[in-house]
């Protein structure tokens, strides 16, 4: 994954106001894509995610599921055996790009932290349903 820099600014294109900006290290492979960008690092994403008790990624290429808030609560859920209604946000990203930086750093402005364990992410147990 290519590192970024976070910076606060504004876009000059649009005007649109930006939580941070990510410079990629020159590999434009790595980048991500422009519009999920723009997404992940806007301030109405960031909103949504603080209401969120359940925060989780899909990469668009593997179908790789992965969490990154919310995984007390998901436990929870398990060990009890009962539903319980939780507010879930599932984002689809490319894993292997900067998007992957850029949600986390999302979830850590919206909730303090992510809970995001790249060894960890190979799936969510079947028992679970979204």
């Amino acid at each position: 994954m290519a590192r970024g820099r976070a910076r606060y600014g504004r876009r000059k294109a649009t005007g649109a106001k930006t939580l941070w900006k990510f410079k990629s290290g020159g590999n434009n492979l790595n980048q991500g894509r422009p519009e999920v960008m723009r997404e992940l690092c806007s301030p109405q994403f960031v909103d949504e995610l603080r209401f969120a008790d359940i925060i989780r990624g899909v990469d668009e290429r593997t179908g790789n599921t992965f969490i990154l808030f919310g995984r007390s609560t998901l436990q929870a859920i398990i060990t009890s055996g009962r539903p319980m209604p939780v507010d879930v946000v599932t984002t689809t990203i490319l894993q292997e790009t900067v998007e992957l930086e850029a949600l986390c750093t999302a979830v850590k402005i919206a909730k303090g932290y992510h809970e995001y364990e790249a060894a960890a992410s190979s799936s969510i147990p079947q028992v679970v349903r979204f």
